[in-house]
């Protein structure tokens, strides 16, 4: 399979700042915030993929996302245990919301009212940036979720995820 371009760029630019300092939008950044940042469009890519949310494929492929490839993992896995094509799609994903920039991200998510729970601000560490972003989105009111309809049982792919799911809970855990 040849190499998806963006997927490639956002490797090239992720080697450069190993030895220099990068650049989101006009903030400087780190390594490290860099790399958090660049986490979180994943994530959104990968939460776009599973719910394929009208609202969220809109707002991707206004940011320049080729959302017909955004495709669910097989297995519900985290992206480092995801198959080379698959990360490769996710990573061309990201790296056409990074090169938007954080201005294009916070007026395309106020205009489609992106809600936050689609965006992964981790708790410690987390660049100023990328909270800036996350100020934008749209917080929703809180409510009981819906029951789901029980009256069929759930398919084989749903209970594998599922499984693989707590599984991973548990052990990240240490149960």
């Amino acid at each position: 399979m040849a190499p998806l371009p963006g997927a490639l760029a956002i490797q090239q630019y992720a080697d450069q700042l190993i030895t220099a300092p990068g650049s989101f939008g006009n903030s400087t950044l780190d390594f490290t915030q860099w790399m958090r940042v660049a986490r979180a469009m994943i994530s959104l890519l990968q939460v776009a993929a599973r719910q394929r949310s009208r609202t969220l494929l809109r707002f991707c492929k206004n940011l320049g996302v080729d959302t017909t490839s955004l495709t669910p993992a097989s297995l519900g896995l985290p992206f480092e245990y995801l198959a080379q094509p698959e990360r490769a799609k996710l990573l061309e994903g990201a790296w056409a919301m990074m090169t938007a920039g954080p201005d294009s991200f916070i007026c395309e998510a106020k205009r489609v009212a992106l809600p936050i729970s689609a965006l992964h601000v981790p708790a410690h560490g987390a660049p100023d940036i990328l909270i800036h972003m996350a100020s934008a989105l749209k917080i929703h009111s809180t409510h009981r979720a819906s029951q789901r309809n029980n009256d069929h049982p759930r398919t084989q792919i749903e209970v594998l995820r599922m499984w693989l799911r707590l599984t991973r809970r548990m052990r990240r855990n240490g149960l």
